[in-house]
């Protein structure tokens, strides 16, 4: 394609990451192997940087415009797309409009990787689909993370129960505090009903005795110890993880503990609540295709 630069790397496996051993779970190193990733970049140095930070994943595919993007992803079907905003003739916002409106695409997860760190432009990215928004420079820890994140939700066992995509969302709030509790009321006010609990014993009691849509956990007060109970509780249930401080570390022990998302303060309000509603669209649209899955394999016993 003229003015395209497209081309397939298989990038040998390593377990480790600057010379140190990869601490990862075993279930993500092959998730990692089996996941093809396509990386799309005007600049072919940071598609090598990308694509060396990604050294685990060893199908990796390159587009340098958007055009490009388009053919390769039809072509090969990538289960996560990393995407620049800025490229030239048609921009990154340009490609997710399409990918979105591509019955064969339009649930690859689309991870924008720019350098433009203006809220404004994340929502936007958001409300036309992406999956998430991630500004350089950044870490490999952190990178890795976020694509482990969208490959596991692409995964996310089935068998949960449906729910009404309509009705209002019933979320479990652990944070610390008055002023934690009235700031996630005042942004989530029209998400749906919170239900807030301050000690780690109480949110499990909670988790292990009633369904909840989605998970809000302040890390900092109560740690990631917390995370694996309660993903065990409530299992297919979406995690979002909620620091005072970016902390790449504590990013990517949440992720590798289930975590759908993790959103370091400060935050933009607007862009937090569409996370949110990401978050819950993702699993309540998992649920539908779990319930009719199970209607259908119901059908085909009894016929």
């Amino acid at each position: 394609m003229k003015g395209c630069l497209a081309f397939v790397h298989r990038a040998r496996p390593s377990n480790k990451l600057d010379g140190k051993p990869m601490n990862e779970p075993v279930a993500s190193r092959l998730l990692a192997q089996k996941a093809r990733i396509l990386i799309v970049d005007d600049d072919v140095t940071t598609i090598r940087l990308i694509g060396q930070l990604l050294v685990d994943f060893p199908d990796q595919r390159f587009a340098t415009t958007g055009e490009g993007a388009l053919a390769l992803a039809r072509e090969c079907k990538p289960d996560v797309i990393l995407l620049d905003a800025n490229l030239p003739s048609m921009t990154g916002f340009d490609v997710c409009e399409v990918l979105k409106n591509d019955p064969e695409l339009k649930d690859v997860p689309v991870i924008f990787v720019t350098s433009h760190d203006a809220p404004a432009l994340e929502l936007d990215a958001l409300r036309m689909g992406a999956a998430d928004y991630l500004t350089k420079p950044f870490v490999a820890s952190q990178l890795q993370a976020r694509v482990h994140a969208q490959l596991r939700k692409r995964q996310r066992s089935q068998g949960a129960k449906a729910t009404d995509a309509a009705s209002p969302a019933h979320v479990l709030a652990l944070v610390a505090g008055d002023a934690a509790e009235r700031e996630l009321l005042q942004t989530l006010a029209d998400i749906g009903e919170l239900q807030f609990a301050r000690e780690s014993e109480a949110a499990l009691n909670l988790a292990f005795n009633h369904r909840f849509d989605l998970i809000l956990l302040d890390v900092d007060t109560h740690g990631t110890d917390v995370l694996k109970a309660l993903s065990r509780a409530q299992r297919d249930v979406p995690v979002i993880v909620l620091g005072q401080a970016f902390d790449a570390e504590i990013e990517r022990r949440a992720f590798d503990l289930g975590a759908s998302d993790v959103i370091f303060r400060p935050f933009d309000a607007v862009v937090f609540r569409e996370r949110v509603k990401n978050a819950l669209a993702i699993q309540r649209k998992t649920e539908e295709e779990a319930a009719t899955l199970f209607v259908s394999a119901a059908q085909t016993d009894r016929s």
